[in-house]
Order: structure tokens, then C-alpha cells, then sequence
């Protein structure tokens, strides 16, 4: 990861941006990407429910930092752990949207777990599972039903520490790559919450 960026440097991408190609499906054709690309990528992970303008803000601004990682490449890991406190505050709120009591001491782990035994996230919110590629996250086979929680159940087992490692200074850095599908997960969560 790069030290601080000068002044004279603030507004060039940095160099994982400039390696970035876009394809031309029918001729095979290379062409240096473009942020107006990249923009549009991004601006597919909105938030298509109804969540509270707080959750949806607080959601933009991880879209937003992960968008400035064309720019700054370390941007990436600060834009998942704000995504990932989206989901926590999104949790949150669903509980007092119902009247429920918050459970106490409210973890990623405590709430994500509620989530899958109240029924408001199903395998079937995460329309990347359908397609006829193989899951993105291939930790494990998850059976493809939608209405099955064998994916929610992995997600259970694999965000929290995800979210802990971001959120407690690990010297971690995602590539924007890595970072497109957790982005897109906990806006397929906070859509579920908010239909």
C-alpha cells in the first residue's frame, strides 16, 4: 500500500488502476478501463429495498470509498468494514423497525444469527448464487435453494471475522477485486432487511 499521496498526485489513479483493461466481448480487443467503468460497476451495488435513509447513507459511503479506490488501491478495506457496519446498524434497526428488543452485547455474529431464525435472510436474497457460474464464494458447496439458509449459515461463519479483522488494525489490503462480492453481499443483506 502506498504512503501518502502528494498534492501534485491527488486526483491520478493509482497503479492497479492504470493495469485495469476493458474487453470487447466480440473481438477480444484490449482497451485501458476507464472510471466512468469503474463508476458504473460500482453504482450496480445499490441498495434496491427500503432501508432507512441512515442505513442507506451509511451504505453509500462504503460504495463511495470503494469507488475512490481508483485512486487510492488501500481504499478497498476501509470501503468492506464500513459495508459490513451497514449490515450491523441494518440488523439493528430491523430489530426496533419489529419493536424487538436488540439482543444484548449486539455482534455481527449475534445479529446475523437472528436474522436466519426470524426468516429475514434466505439463500434466495443473493441472486449471484442462481446464475450457472459457481458461487463466488467458494469456501464451501452450498446447496442452491431459495429458500434454504445453507449460504446464510456460511456467510454466519465467515463475515464476522472478516468484519473483526478490518475493524481491530490488521495490515490487510483487499484488491477492489476481492472486495466487489463482500460489497455486494451486505447490500443483498440490507435489501433483504428493508424489502
Amino acid at each position: 500500500m502506498d504512503g501518502f499521496k502528494p498534492l501534485s498526485e491527488v486526483l491520478e489513479s493509482n497503479a492497479y488502476s492504470k493495469m485495469l483493461v476493458t474487453v470487447n466481448t466480440e473481438t477480444g480487443e484490449k482497451f485501458p478501463a476507464r472510471i466512468d467503468e469503474f463508476h458504473n460497476a460500482i453504482q450496480k451495488f445499490e441498495l434496491n429495498g427500503n432501508p432507512p435513509d441512515d442505513v442507506r447513507k451509511h451504505f453509500d459511503l462504503a460504495r463511495n470509498l470503494f469507488l475512490y479506490t481508483w485512486f487510492v488501491y488501500g481504499f478497498s478495506t476501509p470501503a468492506i468494514g464500513q459495508a459490513h457496519a451497514s449490515v450491523e446498524m441494518a440488523l439493528r434497526e430491523k430489530f426496533k423497525t419489529l419493536g424487538m428488543e436488540v439482543p444484548r452485547h449486539p455482534n455481527l455474529t449475534k445479529l446475523l444469527r437472528a436474522a436466519i431464525e426470524n426468516g429475514w435472510i434466505k439463500d434466495g436474497g443473493f441472486p449471484h448464487l442462481f446464475t450457472d457460474e459457481e458461487p463466488e464464494f467458494p469456501f464451501k458447496k452450498v446447496e442452491r435453494n431459495p429458500d434454504g439458509t445453507d449460504y446464510c449459515q456460511l456467510l454466519l461463519e465467515t463475515m464476522p471475522g472478516l468484519r473483526n479483522s478490518l475493524a481491530h488494525g490488521k495490515n490487510m489490503v483487499m484488491t477492489p477485486g476481492m472486495a466487489l462480492m463482500p460489497l455486494n453481499v451486505c447490500g443483498r443483506i440490507i435489501d433483504q432487511l428493508f424489502p
